[in-house]
């Protein structure tokens, strides 16, 4: 049955490229659907206005009454040209003054205002707005996408730590996400915790399945924190302690000799009176 065959078709759904396209517009239903009730709102203005000023010139069978000059609007003037295709072209009589522009049965003025607005309003206009929004949303996701892959490359999955500290003050950032904070093995920890047996665990594995499930507490994960960057930061302590000590050396040294300085023109005069 082709019905059945179809519904095969809808595989494409899945794919990468049209999610994309699917996402874009399932975000913005609610835009959308506003903007089209602005749209329809105008095109049921200019309805009425039709109806009242231009309602003999309609194609014949038409808009005998409200409900088939909704939907004769609705068919017509959305997906042609505007209102013009509602009406009757061969009754149309172009002027040849500006004065047989404002007078007579049909004032042509009136219908190409009437006309034109509504071509601007809704057929330029309208749609120009339904495409935007679906251009925003494709910026919006591409604009989050990358965002997450620019967290992805500078900031450590596990510890939250960004690439400039780990490069400046622990052993880089590469070589952390490899050898200490690798989401892998995160992963392959849990998932020997989830299989394991209670009575085959430590004390530690005990405590870190029973914050997971069913609680899903992840406290005991190093948040901002590694083993390798505290002993970097505690030898730049050390060194700055020895840096402070050296400079206190110095002082003391330089104080100590201006003080055998002073006894010693001390002792000078002493001698030098007592002789």
């Amino acid at each position: 049955e082709p019905l059945f065959t179809a519904f095969g078709l809808f595989e494409m759904c899945f794919w990468s490229g049209s999610r994309t396209a699917i996402d874009a517009i399932r975000f913005n239903v609610a835009k959308m659907g506003q903007t089209i009730l602005l749209g329809l709102l105008a095109m049921y203005l200019w309805m009425v206005m039709g109806i009242v000023s231009l309602r003999e010139w309609h194609i014949e069978n038409t808009c005998t009454n409200m409900f088939q000059c909704f939907c004769s609007y609705l068919f017509f003037a959305i997906r042609g040209d505007g209102v013009k295709d509602v009406l009757d072209g061969d009754s149309l009589i172009i002027p040849g003054n500006i004065v047989d522009a404002f007078v007579g049965n049909q004032i042509f003025a009136w219908r190409l205002i009437w006309d034109v607005s509504y071509w601007l309003l809704f057929v330029l206009i309208l749609i120009a707005i339904i495409s935007g929004i679906i251009i925003d949303a494709f910026s919006g996701m591409r604009d989050e996408v990358d965002a997450k892959e620019a967290d992805i490359r500078s900031v450590c999955f596990v510890c939250n730590l960004d690439r400039f500290k780990l490069d400046q003050h622990g052993i880089g950032f590469d070589r952390h996400i490899a050898t200490e904070h690798n989401p892998r093995w995160y992963l392959f920890f849990l998932l020997y915790l989830r299989v394991t047996p209670d009575s085959s665990l430590t004390g530690q594995e005990s405590y870190v399945k029973n914050a997971v499930w069913p609680n899903k507490r992840f406290r005991w994960l190093p948040r901002e924190n590694t083993l390798t960057l505290k002993v970097v930061e505690a030898d730049d302590e050390l060194a700055e302690l020895n840096e402070k000590v050296q400079r206190m050396d110095q002082s003391i040294g330089y104080r100590l000799l201006a003080l055998e300085g002073q006894i010693g023109r001390i002792l000078m005069t002493v001698s030098g009176s007592t002789g």
